[in-house]
């Protein structure tokens, strides 16, 4: 079985979806996800990185989701945009566990594209305050745009500040746009932010950021990228959905901030304060996202 990016597109953020990485954050805090250091070869012909991501889920306690065992290969291609292709390519391939046989095989950047914004828009919605409705978004990618369409299935957005760049693309999500010059004025007056970009520099800072706003964190997943300041990391409450942050995201990696796993937060009390969601992604997250996909449409 082979299922397209139209398929997987056409979902939506099904709460079956919600569910399956609701599960993936508490299976990794928990233990009962398996992953292996994902595994990074040089691509010197393209200057790009291919990236291979295995991980094996055991059954959850409610017996809502089985044991589960999925890997992604993946391939970053910076030079694929101007070629009118997109940047990340792959196939992700899930695997009975009995047999060892394939069961389907699945667009890769696609099923990313769901996996990390409908994680990152749980984080967000949890760690925000209840009720914040201004977002601003900074990058606004396959990537950048899914958190924003997960987020409006879980909290009202009354505002999304964006790039003039931009100002397009999320306006055809449905929900009103601010036009912003710069990332400080995408900052001023949000409550929430997502960064989604592949910047090698800080782009936002403390002083963009209120003491009660939330910020959350998709780029930067290799050491060399930068999408924050330093002051800003040491000032805020940080959590993440892989501890493997500390040793590949450019924006921890020096610092070595004390970090916590977000799973361990989904069934305490609330936070408050200036809050920090970091994704790296995780080999989970695709594995239960292939298998919820794999099922509504049509899998045994």
């Amino acid at each position: 079985m082979n299922i397209s990016a139209e398929e997987i597109v056409g979902l939506g953020y099904p709460v079956e979806i919600l569910d399956a990485m609701s599960w993936a954050f508490r299976a990794v805090a928990s233990g009962a996800a398996e992953i292996p250091s994902r595994q990074y070869v040089s691509l010197e012909a393209s200057g790009g990185n291919g990236l291979v991501m295995p991980a094996y889920i055991r059954a959850s306690p409610d017996g809502v989701f089985p044991d589960i065992y999925a890997v992604k290969l993946f391939n970053d291609i910076p030079g694929n945009r101007a070629a009118g292709q997109a940047r990340f390519q792959g196939v992700t391939i899930l695997f009975d566990i009995q047999s060892g046989l394939p069961l389907a095989t699945f667009d890769a950047a696609s099923l990313t594209a769901l996996r990390t914004g409908v994680s990152t828009a749980l984080a967000t919605h949890r760690l925000a305050r209840p009720e914040a409705t201004v977002l601003g978004l900074v990058g606004a990618g396959p990537q950048g745009l899914s958190t924003l369409r997960a987020l409006a299935v879980l909290r009202p957005i009354s505002e999304v500040r964006v790039m003039d760049r931009h100002v397009d693309a999320v306006a055809a999500v449905g929900l009103p746009v601010v036009s912003c010059s710069s990332v400080a004025e995408v900052a001023d007056g949000a409550e929430m932010i997502v960064m989604a970009t592949n910047s090698e520099a800080p782009l936002l800072s403390l002083d963009m950021v209120g003491a009660e706003t939330h910020v959350s964190e998709i780029g930067s997943y290799r050491p060399s990228m930068r999408e924050l300041s330093p002051d800003l990391v040491r000032a805020s409450a940080i959590w993440v959905d892989n501890l493997a942050s500390l040793e590949t995201s450019g924006d921890l990696i020096d610092i070595k901030p004390d970090v916590r796993l977000f799973g361990d937060l989904m069934s305490s009390e609330g936070v408050s304060g200036r809050t920090l969601y970091k994704s790296i992604g995780s080999a989970a997250q695709d594995a239960l996202a292939a298998w919820t996909c794999y099922r509504l449409l049509g899998g045994a």
